[in-house]
């Protein structure tokens, strides 16, 4: 009963939020002098985004919720950072309204509740001989896999953005871009894949272990192979292909460096 009440509770809260985040969104695309007509038709499609996403988010799903956070926080950078070069002040406040609603419905304990979900059966196998203890080994599905996948891009691309707005401010970025690009990349899988787990995984309720060792996390030698092959290999897409192949759902760079998925 706490659980319900605090979830509606939660769910009043956050549609006070999303009322004032809508309407700081029109104001501003509706501002003659700041914005053209076509502007005004994507920023139409944006808020359309944007309502369904908060319309998912309010009926309890996590991965939507972390999708409009990451999205809200790139368009609230790119507003800022275009209304420091314009200069714009309208600019800058959307981005803050942006940024805000980002971040207050994951750092508010009052709107926690609106993310509780039933939690999903997941198919059980087993692993290399190991059996399966009190459902330890559990393989997630490929959509959960691909979901995490697109919050590790847009976390990325979160990053890189920042990087390249604050770098452009002093240089020009276009020579060292690349430099950052890869290494960074490569970093934020290779690293947090081996000792934490990124963000998608986080979200997806997701793990790499050793495939021989299902107990034991990847080390970095095999982690970086396996990024290393995941993005040679169209960024995970064509490489998720062969999960669809063995039961224990391996994609290609699983295979290459004896790793397996497992859920938490």
């Amino acid at each position: 009963m706490d659980n319900i009440e605090s979830r509606d509770r939660a769910k009043k809260i956050y549609y006070i939020l999303a009322f004032v985040f809508i309407v700081s969104h029109v104001l501003f695309f509706i501002d003659e002098e700041v914005v053209n007509v076509e502007d005004r038709v994507g920023g139409l499609f944006l808020l359309t985004i944007f309502v369904i996403l908060i319309a998912f988010t309010i009926k309890g799903s996590n991965w939507v919720k972390w999708l409009l956070t990451l999205i809200l926080l790139e368009f609230g950078v790119l507003f800022i950072f275009a209304g420091i070069e314009i200069p714009s002040t309208n600019f800058i406040i959307l981005g803050i309204v942006y940024l805000t609603f980002a971040v207050i419905p994951n750092l508010s304990s009052k709107l926690k509740p609106i993310s509780i979900i039933p939690e999903k059966n997941r198919q059980l196998i087993r692993i290399e001989g190991h059996k399966i203890v009190d459902g330890k080994y559990q393989i997630p599905s490929l959509l959960d896999r691909f979901k995490a996948l697109i919050l590790d891009w847009l976390v990325l691309f979160n990053i890189l953005t920042l990087f390249i707005q604050v770098y452009s401010l002093f240089s020009n970025i276009q020579e060292s871009v690349f430099y950052v690009v890869i290494p960074l990349t490569l970093l934020y899988e290779v690293v947090l894949t081996t000792y934490f787990t990124t963000v998608g995984q986080k979200v997806m309720r997701i793990t790499i272990r050793k495939f021989k060792e299902p107990t034991e996390n990847i080390n970095l030698f095999q982690s970086f192979f396996r990024t290393l092959t995941k993005y040679l290999l169209g960024f995970g897409i064509l490489s998720i292909v062969a999960a669809y192949i063995n039961k224990e759902r391996r994609a290609i760079h699983d295979l290459i460096s004896s790793c397996v998925v497992v859920g938490k």
